[in-house]
């Protein structure tokens, strides 16, 4: 360490001497620079060092800092104030900033600039698949929720169609774009008009979102001609379905309803056969007065 006041010009005695004269800048180095009696920190000329705090330790003070201006300074302080978060020591101007955290790590005012880029989907409704088309391939840096690894999505703007999602409510469209809409719809029992005449009988098809579930209102589906529309005819069928056979409901049917003739009573003879036996009992007994007066 130099000894106050000493400005001696004699290079042997002291190597500074070029440096040591009245009007030098008086640095803090332990010298007398400027000849003045003051040493570093006491010479209100001193050109003292600007320190930054490194609370972190990794050599790097906080950016955000005020300086300390002096000729010693305060432990864990250092000469620099580059550190971007000096809360951080895996952030400063020496790291790589390659980590997709969004974090400007290096401090150079960009965030994750020294990312790999990979090729992902555009996935527009962020349902977890990206699109189907060539220009929804891209390559970026660090992908974000709008992109995917897979694509698959036949409507990249409706989030509730993707592949996987569930296709059961006959909306007529392909949610889980598999190519079929509705496919996961449950199959219900519908009757069927096996006889093409506009109503359905009790044969049934399993289907998938029938456009309607008709009543069963045919009685007999294999004739054409037995149905709630039909016309009755005077015979034994029930051709409109109404429980009632036609000659039972017309009135052109030969008065109505046909009536059975009655059960026989008595002798068992029927009312159109008396007449003929009562003649013929009557002839017997005349025959017989005959033969008594003979």
């Amino acid at each position: 360490m130099g000894t106050v006041g000493d400005c001696a010009d004699d290079p042997t005695n002291q190597p500074l001497a070029a440096f040591i004269y009245p009007v030098a800048v008086e640095y803090c180095d332990g010298v007398d620079n400027d000849c003045n009696g003051m040493l570093d920190t006491d010479d209100p000329n001193a050109v003292a060092g600007l320190w930054y705090p490194d609370l972190d330790g990794d050599g790097f003070g906080d950016d955000g800092a005020v300086p300390d201006e002096t000729c010693t300074p305060q432990t864990g302080w250092v000469s620099n104030g580059y550190d971007c978060d000096d809360a951080n020591a895996g952030v400063q101007p020496l790291a790589t900033d390659a980590i997709c955290n969004g974090i400007d790590d290096n401090c150079d005012g960009q965030t994750d600039e020294e990312a790999p880029f990979t090729e992902v989907f555009r996935d527009a409704d962020m349902d977890g698949f990206g699109g189907t088309s060539l220009a929804d391939l891209i390559s970026v840096q660090c992908p974000g929720d709008d992109t995917s690894d897979v694509s698959g999505d036949c409507d990249d703007q409706d989030p509730d169609i993707h592949p996987g999602q569930v296709d059961d409510d006959c909306d007529g469209v392909d949610q889980d774009c598999d190519g079929t809409a509705d496919d996961g719809a449950p199959f219900v029992d519908v009757p069927q008009d096996v006889d093409g005449d506009g109503f359905a009988g009790d044969t049934t098809a399993s289907e998938q979102c029938p456009e309607a579930i008709p009543d069963v209102e045919d009685c007999d589906d294999d004739d054409p001609g037995v149905n709630p529309d039909a016309t009755e005819d005077c015979d034994d069928v029930d051709r409109d379905c109404d429980g009632v056979a036609g000659r039972d409901q017309r009135d052109d049917c030969g008065g109505g309803s046909v009536t059975p003739p009655p059960e026989p009573t008595g002798c068992g003879c029927t009312n159109s056969a008396a007449p003929a036996s009562i003649g013929l009992i009557g002839g017997l007994l005349g025959l017989l007065g005959l033969r008594r007066r003979a």
